[in-house]
C-alpha cells in the first residue's frame, strides 16, 4: 500500500500562533478566486467576515 504524497511544508511562518493553511477548491466550481469561493461557502457568516480574512 502506498502512502499519499506528503504535502511540502509551507514557506509561510506561524502568525499569532496560527499555522498557515492551504485551501483546495473543488475542480468544477464557478469561482474565479478563493475569496469568491469563501463568500459562497460561508454564506451564513456576517457581512464583511470574508473580507476581513484578506
Amino acid at each position: 500500500m502506498r502512502r499519499k504524497n506528503r504535502i511540502p511544508p509551507s514557506p509561510l511562518p506561524q502568525r499569532e500562533g496560527v499555522d498557515p493553511v492551504r485551501v483546495r477548491l473543488p475542480p468544477d466550481g464557478p469561482w474565479g478566486t478563493v475569496r469568491e469561493y469563501l463568500v459562497q461557502r460561508l454564506s451564513g457568516a456576517a457581512a464583511g467576515v470574508v473580507d476581513g480574512m484578506f
